[in-house]
């Protein structure tokens, strides 16, 4: 894939050689719901998009993009997570949950979505320094179907439906960790990334669910 810069990029999250960014940031100025769902020229914008890029791409959202979370069961399950793109390759994510901010960089390759940053302290690592650091885990790995598994991770499903504040969500990927009391799930979505997540706690007869939801998205 041509290597860009994302700083004009749509939901999808690709530098599309055959899509004008002009074209491209027009369609993407969306600042609600209601836009989303009803402009006619942001979802062609989606398809162009997503006929181009890598697939692993597509799971991120769009550049300067700011997420609310709603959360249930714990008071640190709601946060905000900002996304930006610092190649087409390079993803960075901060998450404010109220009580402390955790900064991730991602890498995406052919074959997988590698975290590999995570602190609390905001990175100012260049590229260069990026492409070396070393994988802290796989985040989401080809192929996408029902039994792949990376790491502790396994896709449970590829056909959910999940339903959010923001908007009912179909064709979304279920990935699935178990530990001995603990059942931790992630749900993506085509064109939004992570659009929820499910934490199942079993102590001593005692069940705890904890939940983050996308409530929001807003465009800088």
């Amino acid at each position: 894939m041509k290597y860009v810069y994302l700083l004009l990029l749509c939901c999808v999250l690709t530098a599309c050689s055959n899509v004008e960014e002009s074209q491209l940031h027009a369609d993407i100025t969306a600042t609600s719901k209601e836009a989303i769902e009803n402009s006619q020229d942001l979802a062609a914008a989606y398809a162009n998009a997503y006929e181009s890029a890598s697939p692993l791409q597509l799971f991120f959202k769009e550049h300067q993009t700011k997420a609310t979370f709603v959360g249930e069961g714990n008071e640190f399950a709601s946060f905000s997570e900002e996304t930006v793109w610092l190649t087409d390759h390079i993803v960075q994510t901060s998450i404010d949950n109220g009580g402390f901010f955790i900064y991730s960089i991602y890498r995406i390759t052919d074959e997988a979505i590698e975290l590999v940053y995570e602190g609390i302290t905001e990175p100012t690592m260049t590229v260069g320094d990026i492409a070396k650091l070393p994988v802290i885990e796989l985040y989401l790995a080809l192929p996408i179907e029902q039994g792949t598994s990376f790491g502790a991770w396994t896709i449970t499903d590829v056909n959910s439906t999940v339903d959010t504040p923001f908007k009912r969500f179909t064709d979304v990927i279920e990935v699935m960790k178990e530990t001995d009391d603990t059942k931790s799930y992630r749900y993506f979505a085509p064109g939004f990334g992570l659009i929820k997540q499910v934490e199942s706690l079993n102590l001593d007869e005692n069940s705890i669910e904890i939940s983050s939801t996308l409530e929001e998205i807003s465009y800088k």
